[in-house]
């Protein structure tokens, strides 16, 4: 904040503005014995020389002070441990080593070392260099005695702190102090700036170079990776100083978000000798018919180094009896059970990282349940980008009684998302389905805690913006979920997709407040430098403005209409809502074609991924599904005959079976070819469902723009013989 402060104090007023963290002599007598110590290199002190005044500008500005003439000091307090790491991070190779040649984590684990070395009182510390970077790390101990009460007799403590302003104002004589508290960001702070210059206009900038280097990366691993024993934070945050400027719950969140994970939870980790790579979050509200095959589904993937949260949010059937039942037959899972009497929505993100030590939450929603080897492509995505922060899948949609519905994606291959200013314009894209995703703690953990008031709905609207803030956003085509459609699904009691006025209103006006939150979050990413590249977040800060203005004027052009006395019951009746596609019955030794007027075709058009029957094939997409009933258990395959488009010499093909991989193989293009499909385990009601996959699926046009099929074409389906 100190650069974008400096600028527009400078570009705002006439004054000469000055940057230093020192004005005592004491303190500049503290830095020269550093420089001229030889215990760092020449090179290496320019940073630490920027942070103080040349001589000659010390000496206008003493003489200011002998004259009586106004001073105006602006200073703040920051949480101890998070300047700490910032100073680290920031004078990584002038105080402690070069680390241009090493990666990130080499480093990251090296300074945790030398930062617990620092902050314990307990080793020598011999030299010049070692003195001063704990005098550094400690800065908070000594600093403002000595650059405020020392030289301008201003005691901070002798006057309570304006918490509800975010700041104060201390006079002295000719001297005035604003004094402003780091984590309230910069609106205060430019309204504490008004007060004292009530002519000027102030906007602070969101700027700062640091953001650009190699020290940003490691001052966000640091934060994540940091963790102090509870004693060493119990005597940090008892000082008095850091009492008078935060308050009791500002302090106990503060100790808890640097405790090591063990002293934090030892109910929880006592019984593991690793922390989990990853928990299985089940939000539990009222679905005891549906909450067994969920379990089930993840049960049948797990892994030894999975934790299991489930909480039952307010429910009033007996879903968490099943629950419990269940998981007291595995006692080999890790399980921490909760229950709400009342139901918290949005509210529960707030407890997750709370109780879990995994870096990584797999949603699993109680109403769904999840497909073969979801987990393992999950974890795969964050085992292979560390900077990956969102996972989420395509879905299978399926109706209440477990029949197939559609697939929710057939046209997006596998997608990695950098560019947090792009996620606007591709809002409505099928990237960001929330009963799909998976996510990093540090999506809840580096943002402050939800307020319900201001945002109660939406945590999936909430992500994919945070993601990108933080690292990238990892899409698998592949469906991983089956999601459930029933009249109690969340979005649709939201009213999202309801042409009901009263519902739509309703809808929109939770809409606003999600994308209010996404400014917040935004502006808070800015301001802690948690941006990975604060030029695209500040287009992407444009851009939600816009997108927020725009919703604005149509919820208010709706909120119109209602109160006109337009009908709450008002539904668009030329909408079709989600049925069951036609099932096809399959009969052993049939061999069905894909003519333009067969059966076949014509059911097959009806579900997702198939493109308009023609003469004697029908052409799949990037994803097809359809399911079949197959009533005759004697069958044991299916043998499928399919071209691929001559555009391409080779296509690379994969074949499921109830969301089970069967087979990838790799075809030439044009030419006809045979597979057998092995059936397994056929789902209720005797239906089977076929996916096909077509890696390298194009368009004509894509392929040569002066062709006009503007389709993606997969496979060329021919026949499909019953064995």
């Amino acid at each position: 904040m100190s650069t974008s402060l400096m600028e527009v104090c400078t570009k705002n007023l006439s004054e000469k503005v000055y940057y230093s963290h020192a004005l005592n002599n004491k303190t500049y007598d503290f830095f020269e014995k550093l420089f001229i110590s030889e215990e760092i290199a020449k090179e290496e002190t320019q940073n630490l020389k920027n942070s103080i005044l040349e001589k000659s500008d010390r000496e206008v500005i003493n003489k200011h002070i002998e004259d009586n003439k106004d001073i105006t000091i602006i200073s703040g307090i920051r949480d101890p441990i998070d300047r700490a790491l910032s100073l680290i991070a920031q004078n990584l190779n002038g105080l402690f080593f070069d680390a241009d040649d090493q990666t990130d984590e080499d480093t990251v684990s090296r300074l945790k070392k030398e930062f617990e070395f620092f902050w314990d009182d307990t080793p020598n510390k011999s030299t010049i260099k070692e003195k001063f970077i704990e005098d550094m790390i400690k800065a908070d101990q000594w600093w403002f005695n000595q650059e405020l009460e020392e030289s301008f007799s201003i005691d901070l403590l002798d006057t309570p702190f304006n918490r509800e302003l975010g700041y104060s104002i201390y006079r002295k004589k000719n001297v005035t102090l604003l004094f402003f508290k780091y984590e309230n960001g910069t609106t205060l702070l430019e309204s504490g700036l008004s007060r004292i210059f009530p002519n000027v206009s102030f906007k602070i900038p969101f700027k700062n170079a640091a953001s650009q280097k190699k020290s940003h990366s490691i001052y966000n691993a640091l934060k994540n990776e940091v963790r102090l024993p509870k004693d060493f934070l119990e005597k940090i945050y008892s000082s008095s100083l850091i009492k008078h400027f935060y308050d009791k719950s500002e302090i106990e969140e503060a100790k808890e978000k640097w405790m090591k994970r063990d002293e934090m939870y030892p109910s929880i980790t006592s019984k593991y000798s690793i922390t989990p790579t990853a928990c299985i979050l089940i939000p539990l509200h009222n679905h005891a018919q549906w909450i067994k095959k969920q379990l089930t589904s993840i049960f049948d993937q797990w892994r030894n180094d999975l934790e299991l949260l489930l909480i039952d949010d307010g429910s009033t059937d007996k879903g968490l009896e099943v629950a419990l039942e269940l998981i007291s037959q595995r006692t080999e899972i890790n399980s921490t059970v909760m229950r709400f009497e009342k139901a918290q929505g949005l509210g529960l993100v707030n407890q997750i990282i709370k109780y879990t030590n995994a870096s990584i939450i797999i949603q699993c929603d109680s109403d769904d349940y999840c497909l073969p080897n979801r987990i393992n492509k999950i974890l795969d995505c964050f085992k292979n980008d560390p900077s990956c922060r969102l996972v989420t899948s395509n879905a299978l949609l399926i109706s209440e009684e477990h029949i197939p519905l559609t697939l929710y994606d057939c046209f997006h291959k596998e997608t990695i998302l950098t560019d947090s200013s792009e996620l606007v314009d591709k809002w409505h894209a099928p990237y960001y389905l929330g009963a799909t995703s998976a996510f990093h703690r540090s999506i809840i953990e580096d943002f402050p805690p939800f307020n319900e008031d201001l945002c109660p709905y939406g945590f999936d609207l909430i992500t994919p913006l945070r993601a990108l803030l933080l690292g990238s956003h990892h899409y698998i085509p592949t469906p991983l979920v089956a999601w459930r459609q029933h009249k109690h699904n969340t979005h649709k009691t939201a009213g999202a997709g309801s042409s009901d006025l009263t519902q739509k209103e309703h809808y929109l006006s939770l809409e606003l407040r999600c994308l209010a939150q996404r400014v917040r979050d935004i502006e808070h990413a800015l301001q802690e430098q948690k941006a990975q590249n604060s030029e695209v977040v500040l287009k992407t800060l444009e851009k939600c403005n816009k997108h927020f203005q725009q919703s604005f004027d149509l919820w208010s052009i709706t909120r119109k209409e209602l109160d006109n006395g337009r009908s709450a019951g008002y539904e668009d009746h030329k909408k079709l809502k989600l049925s069951v596609p036609p099932l096809q019955s399959l009969v052993k030794n049939t061999l069905y074609t894909y003519d333009y007027n067969s059966p076949l075709s014509r059911v097959s058009a009806q579900w997702s991924g198939f493109h308009d029957p023609e003469a004697n094939w029908i052409w799949t997409s990037y994803l097809s599904m359809i399911a079949f009933q197959i009533p005759d258990p004697t069958i044991k395959e299916l043998r499928l005959t399919f071209s691929t488009t001559e555009l391409q010499k080779k296509q690379k093909i994969s074949f499921y079976i109830n969301s089970d991989l069967i087979k990838t193989i790799s075809t030439e293009g044009g030419k006809p070819i045979s597979i057998s499909l092995p059936l397994r385990g056929r789902t209720t009601h005797n239906i089977t469902t076929l996916m096909t996959q077509a890696h390298n699926a194009i368009s004509p046009k894509e392929f040569d723009t002066k062709l006009e099929d503007e389709r993606v074409l997969g496979l060329c389906l021919i026949s499909l013989e019953v064995i």
